[in-house]
């Protein structure tokens, strides 16, 4: 195995408990959409359940059944699902469907009523994303239906932040206004959700029944911002690693892999990482991100290639078998996902998540 992934699950039990410290009147859903943020969907799954997350969230219908195929038997709520199929195998195995439009309000009754069986519908609400959800001025309308449509039930509502990152936001401030007002404008209580990782954090009054926890479960913050993560003891729970696979003594004024973007300063040795963009490498990073190898920091030297990268590691450098870390816990002394990202330019959402499914996970205090 010349590259892996670790991935500590005693960090995800942790992250999990000191969330739910942070809302201790609501329940907690771990969000495992895209294989748990790249952290492995089965295995990140139970550490949650163990660590005490009441509900699992997924954005593919075929997440949610996995888990269900798992042997995982309590709540889980999965909502970007557009074929009948779907929902009746979601229906069949209790899982809560989140919906936004009356078409979808139309596939589960109909999957319902086949089954003979109800529906829980949790109904996605636009407080101002202006993405997925039901407007507020079709909102009515809509629950007019839901309450005339006797397969289903309205197990909850829910909303979705538009500033997922940042609680100062007087456009998320809003929303939890109208939120509240919605809520308020039922008769009996209804089931309530919209915190995010950043809201579950830093906005109580959003809170309500349940939160929905993502990026902070595995380790990091909502904002990227590192000292952050460490203030609330969050523990990164991913490390990618690789072995080097060649090492090779090259002249100085030598460019290196493709266009030569990186000159060699002096006689050195080049490490060859089997790491490339078809693993989800970002090959902004070339140049840019940086690699920690026996204990030391090296910056990546030269073009990101499809499976492999170059690192100059100095012309000192012997260890043939050295495990490189291209990122991970940085209490560790290695790069973080966030110092990735601000490589790259983007966020630790996508540093994590866009790994290749194809490169090994190793689970770690199972």
């Amino acid at each position: 195995m010349d590259r892996w992934i670790e991935v500590d699950l005693a960090a995800i039990a942790h992250n999990v408990k000191i969330i739910k410290a942070q809302a201790p009147k609501s329940q907690l859903m771990a969000v495992v959409k895209a294989d748990a943020y790249g952290h492995g969907l089965i295995e990140v799954s139970k550490a949650a359940r163990q660590a005490g997350a009441e509900w699992l969230g997924t954005a593919l219908f075929e997440e949610a059944l996995t888990l269900r195929e798992s042997g995982d038997s309590k709540k889980i709520l999965t909502w970007l699902g557009d074929q009948a199929a779907d929902f009746a195998e979601a229906i069949e195995k209790d899982i809560d469907l989140g919906i936004s439009t009356f078409s979808h309000l139309e596939k589960a009754a109909v999957a319902a009523t086949k089954l003979n069986k109800k529906a829980n519908l949790h109904l996605k609400i636009d407080t101002g994303l202006n993405r997925n959800g039901v407007s507020l001025a079709d909102l009515p309308k809509l629950l007019e239906a839901i309450s005339q449509t006797t397969s289903v039930n309205l197990a909850g509502i829910m909303s979705h932040f538009a500033f997922p990152d940042d609680p100062s936001s007087e456009v998320n401030h809003q929303q939890i206004i109208k939120f509240t007002e919605i809520i308020k404008s039922f008769d009996q209580p209804i089931f309530s959700h919209m915190a995010n990782s950043m809201a579950t954090l830093d906005l109580p009054q959003s809170h309500f029944d349940l939160v929905r926890p993502g990026i902070s479960v595995y380790g990091l913050h909502p904002s990227g911002n590192l000292e952050k993560a460490k203030a609330l003891t969050l523990k990164p729970a991913l490390s990618l690693k690789a072995k080097i696979v060649n090492l090779k003594a090259v002249a100085a004024e030598q460019g290196v892999s493709y266009n030569h973007t990186y000159r060699t300063k002096e006689q050195t040795n080049l490490a060859v990482i089997p790491l490339g963009y078809s693993d989800g490498i970002d090959r902004r990073a070339a140049n840019a991100a940086a690699v920690a190898i026996g204990g030391k920091i090296y910056k990546i030297s030269g073009r990101i290639c499809m499976e492999q990268f170059v690192v100059d590691v100095g012309a000192d450098f012997q260890d043939q078998a050295a495990t490189v870390t291209l990122f991970g816990d940085s209490s560790t002394g290695v790069p973080s996902v966030e110092d990735w990202a601000q490589a790259v330019g983007t966020i630790n959402y996508e540093i994590i998540s866009r790994l290749a499914t194809r490169i090994k996970r190793v689970y770690l205090n199972q």
